[in-house]
């Protein structure tokens, strides 16, 4: 039992996996050389796709207690490596007039003249917007229309009918593989079920996509535009939510693959990642704009992903227009937007 609560305690806040490291290869390396001079137990590749920029980056396991930062820099200096990595644990950041019943109780969409906008431009279907994040409620009453369909996937005949790499990946996919964290529900394997399990994808999709003029609930901000359900988010036992590296940026690089024109990113961390910086890079050559939470830390400084350079930064703005008490917020700050007391879409309440 002690030795339980201990193990909790050491997980109230990680900041990365245990016995995990991010390895990307250098030139003609090898593999299977560098996971046998480390002492990997199991090796897999990060990504899927077949593009070359993204080749040659793997995630290795330990045994268990492995001293993986004694490991990382020793290695650090490998001739056959590019870099090398802890796994990152990121944390997801906080929280015409239509006719859903709810619509006054959203002080944000008031705030930003939605409805004077919505005269001029209520976007495109062919605007799809990934939620990279805990996964999306998607069938809920507010969204399930607005929710990307695969066109190439016939969906339950267990086949990759669109040859992308992904079995049945009617509605996106779920990037959660976490087996060394002390993780709740669905956590430790890829699937094709994005259902989100911990609430907060689901609230940042309603925010930007719920259906608006159909006499339920609430309007989100793109009134045509589709959702694409991306998870890569998991609870812990002791509550937290947390989004690994790799599963993370698989998680940007699918999207990217698969259509997805904004990219969004609610979750951040102090420490920058090569390997999510090397999925920002990919997406961002495909088009994509990428946008990202400042944190909700109360900081002078922005977490990564939003500090990148090809990443939108956003900061919380409250009702009087000003920096949201929670927000960080310095000069990378590329625009603020409403963020405190936001009413959106729920998993165990509809909102």
């Amino acid at each position: 039992m002690i030795l339980m609560i201990s193990f909790l305690l050491m997980f109230s806040y990680p900041r990365y996996s245990p016995d995990e490291l991010i390895v990307r290869v250098k030139g003609a390396g090898s593999i299977e050389t560098i996971s046998s001079r480390l002492g990997a137990i199991e090796v897999h590749p990060v990504f899927r796709s077949p593009a070359s920029e993204l080749k040659g980056i793997y995630l290795l396991r330990f045994p268990r207690g492995t001293d993986i930062l004694s490991l990382m820099d020793r290695h650090r200096s490998d001739p056959d490596i590019d870099y090398i990595q802890l796994n990152h644990l990121y944390r997801p950041c906080a929280e015409v007039v239509p006719n859903d019943p709810r619509f006054d109780e959203q002080w944000d969409m008031e705030r930003i003249r939605m409805p004077e906008a919505w005269s001029v431009e209520k976007g495109s279907e062919d605007v799809v917007i990934a939620i990279v994040d805990t996964g999306v409620n998607y069938e809920h009453e507010d969204i399930k229309n607005k929710i990307w369909r695969n066109p190439g996937e016939v969906p339950g005949n267990g086949i990759d009918d669109d040859g992308n790499g992904f079995v049945d990946d009617y509605i996106g996919w779920d990037f959660t593989d976490a087996p060394t964290m002390p993780g709740r529900g669905d956590y430790t394997e890829w699937d094709n079920d994005p259902m989100d399990e911990g609430g907060h994808g689901s609230h940042v999709a309603g925010i930007a996509g719920a259906q608006p003029d159909n006499s339920v609930g609430i309007a989100g901000v793109a009134w045509r535009c589709r959702i694409m359900p991306v998870r890569a988010g998991f609870r812990v036992l002791t509550g937290g939510t947390y989004l690994q590296d790799d599963d993370a940026a698989a998680a940007i690089v699918y999207a990217a693959d698969n259509g997805a024109k904004v990219i969004n990113m609610s979750w951040g961390d102090e420490e920058p990642s090569l390997l999510i910086r090397d999925a920002i890079d990919y997406a961002y050559s495909r088009g994509c704009v990428l946008v990202a939470a400042a944190g909700n830390d109360s900081r002078t400084d922005v977490l990564y992903p939003a500090a990148y350079r090809k990443v939108i930064a956003v900061a919380a703005s409250d009702q009087n227009d000003h920096k949201a008490y929670f927000s960080n917020a310095n000069a990378a700050i590329d625009i603020a937007a409403p963020g405190m007391v936001i009413l959106s879409l729920g998993v165990k309440e509809p909102y």
